[in-house]
């Protein structure tokens, strides 16, 4: 897994990763030397266990700090390092819409939750920019296999 890092969804794509026995990648919006392990991570994970687990990068200055630009070019990075893009909760401006039709324009695949009437608008968006609407949590499983499968070099994603 790819992120940059964020509260909410990237945390707990992260932390499912890891406990899983997984690895994954924080891209950050800001220089190296501003990492701090979140306490989330320290709560669920002994940070012996990440040190080969978890890659942490940034494109940024050593000290530079974060700001919306920083993370809106960090994730150019995200989509560039990825696979595909999995677009939870995109609104109808900023980052993870930006990141869905990044990915788009890179011929990436592009995974958005099924259309329901509350569904956020960004979401809406990045289908009829042809992101794929996942129907279920089992459809959504199937496209990431078939896409692992399709596209990763052989161990990639062995443990």
């Amino acid at each position: 897994m790819v992120s940059g890092y964020a509260k909410g969804v990237d945390t707990a794509g992260h932390l499912s990763v890891l406990e899983a026995g997984g690895r994954t990648v924080a891209v950050l919006a800001e220089g190296i030397e501003r990492f701090a392990l979140k306490k989330a991570y320290r709560e669920q994970i002994a940070p012996e266990g990440l040190s080969n687990r978890m890659l942490v990068v940034s494109q940024f200055a050593p000290t530079q700090r974060w700001s919306a630009g920083a993370a809106m070019t960090r994730n150019q990075v995200i989509v560039g390092m990825s696979l595909g893009l999995v677009a939870v909760e995109a609104g109808e401006t900023g980052g993870t819409l930006t990141a869905g039709e990044t990915a788009l324009r890179g011929r990436r695949p592009v995974l958005v939750p099924s259309s329901s009437p509350d569904e956020a608008p960004g979401n809406k968006l990045l289908v009829a920019a042809g992101a794929h609407s996942m129907t279920d949590r089992q459809e959504l499983l199937d496209q990431l296999r078939r896409l692992r499968g399709d596209v990763a070099p052989p161990g990639l994603f062995e443990q």
